[in-house]
């Protein structure tokens, strides 16, 4: 699990995280809401070695997320 990183539009962060994984990995990305309301499900990808762009859109959010898999 990555930590929250705070963004607003037009904003990009590099994340810097290295997980080790086999096989394949399960990447899902939510936005938190703070209060009474649930965090909010923007989508899943599958990854394998390689590398890529994700696009995560749920909820009328529009995330990329790029990422190399070794």
């Amino acid at each position: 699990m990555v930590n929250f990183h705070s963004m607003d539009a037009g904003d990009t962060d590099t994340l810097d995280e290295y997980v080790n994984f086999t096989g394949k990995a399960l990447i899902q990305i939510y936005e938190a809401d703070y209060g009474d309301d649930d965090n909010d499900f923007l989508g899943a990808h599958t990854v394998r070695r390689g590398s890529g762009v994700l696009e995560f859109t749920g909820d009328d959010a529009h995330y990329k997320l790029s990422y190399a898999v070794e």
